[in-house]
């Protein structure tokens, strides 16, 4: 995590006000020492310019740092972990919804089966009921003819009775 220069000044100043320890740098700038923004360090300052005073940090701070960056650097591991699982399971729920369309696949291609099959077993029973449609409507027209034959023939015998009667 960076901070920016105004944020490291904001804590160097507060750190200088509570501990009170403000002593002047030396040229090859001691350890665990900041200097303000835009003093002259060992790095940057040349021959003639003043020193800056500088501020201890006491090693509490370097040891809550350390922490921090420990604890961060957990966060990260933590959350590539976690980033991995999410990678896994939407590989395993990509992999069901392959199984799933496999699945539903299969049931169409069957319920299309079946279908056909329903299909032809109403053909066989249509064929059926007009085979027997045509046989009754033949025996019906049989019927009929012998009754209209049947009236005939009375009509007949009973204009002979009253001719010869």
């Amino acid at each position: 995590m960076e901070r920016s220069n105004e944020q490291l000044q904001k804590i160097v100043d507060a750190v200088a006000e509570r501990l009170g320890a403000v002593h002047t740098a030396d040229p090859a700038g001691p350890e665990g020492t900041v200097a303000p923004e835009g003093a002259a360090t060992s790095e940057g300052g040349g021959p003639g310019r003043q020193s800056v005073p500088m501020v201890q940090l006491p090693p509490e701070f370097y040891r809550s740092q350390r922490d921090i960056a420990e604890r961060l650097s957990r966060v990260e591991e933590r959350m590539e972990q976690f980033d991995r699982r999410f990678e896994e399971l939407i590989h395993q729920i990509d992999k069901r919804f392959e199984q799933m369309d496999k699945r539903f696949d299969e049931l169409i291609h069957y319920v299309d089966k079946r279908f056909d099959q329903i299909d032809k077993r109403f053909e066989q029973i249509d064929k059926r009921f007009d085979d027997l449609i045509h046989y009754v409507d033949k025996r019906f027209a049989t019927l009929q003819w012998t009754i209209g034959i049947g009236f005939t023939v009375i009509t007949v015998l009973m204009t002979v009775y009253t001719f010869l009667g």
